[in-house]
């Protein structure tokens, strides 16, 4: 077992509420689910938010998942985007790699740590 990095770079997400959402993005990875930063009022993202899950196998699963805040009422689903952590990774270790989540795009970077 490893520990892996994802880091989220920036991305682009629906408009969820008229013209701009509060994005956030759930990421899990095994068991272990964490939450980025909201970024209120806006489609456009530029997190360079990043965490290291550890004790991760390349059959682990990972999954992006996309969400507007609407305190105080439920968060809108946006989209997910799921697959193993071998595949995520796949030739495209320590790079940036563009993932469609729904109508939204995040730019990722996976590395094992």
């Amino acid at each position: 077992m490893a520990n892996l990095k994802i880091t989220l770079c920036e991305g682009r997400v629906a408009a969820a509420d008229l013209f701009n959402s509060d994005p956030y993005v759930a990421v899990t990875v095994a068991e272990t689910r964490v939450q980025s930063p909201i970024e209120e009022d806006t489609t456009s993202l530029q997190w360079n938010w990043e965490y290291v899950f550890e004790n991760i196998t390349p059959d682990h699963r990972v999954r992006f998942h996309v969400y507007d805040s609407d305190t105080p009422d439920p968060d809108d689903d946006l989209g997910y985007f799921q697959t193993t952590v071998a595949r995520f990774l796949n030739g495209k270790e320590g790079a940036k790699q563009t993932i469609h989540v729904g109508d939204s795009t995040l730019v990722v970077v996976g590395t094992w740590v």
